[in-house]
């Protein structure tokens, strides 16, 4: 697996943290103290995660605020190489391991949100 991952949590498109998870941290992490509501015009912002991309993964983003985002990074697989021909006068199938398992790690990333939507006059 990875070392690290960085994530980007983006309020309507534009970030507003960025943070690096390892092991250490059981690849999770909880936004807090996060306005639901724009303090500008009072519409409820809508929170995204991206990921910097990870070699050899490929990404996949699910979730919301309500319930959380869960990220899984699967390793792609390595190209496969094709076996030796058996050599002359050998019987028999020669014997192969498959390589290539997949690979996945899950993160978490929770959001807590707080505030009240502003009332119009």
């Amino acid at each position: 697996a990875a070392e690290s991952v960085t994530l980007r949590l983006l309020a309507d498109g534009t970030v507003v943290e960025e943070i690096t998870l390892t092991e250490a941290e059981n690849w999770k992490h909880t936004f807090t103290g996060l306005p639901r509501y724009d303090a500008t015009d009072g519409h409820e912002i809508v929170y995204t995660l991206t990921e910097d991309p990870v070699e050899d993964y490929i990404v996949s983003i699910e979730g919301d605020t309500e319930s959380g985002f869960v990220v899984t990074n699967t390793r792609l697989e390595p190209p496969e190489t094709p076996p030796d021909p058996p050599a002359t006068g050998e019987s028999g199938d020669p014997v192969r391991s498959l390589l290539g398992m997949l690979l996945s790690f899950a993160l978490m990333a929770g959001i807590g949100l707080s505030g009240e939507k502003k009332k119009e006059r």
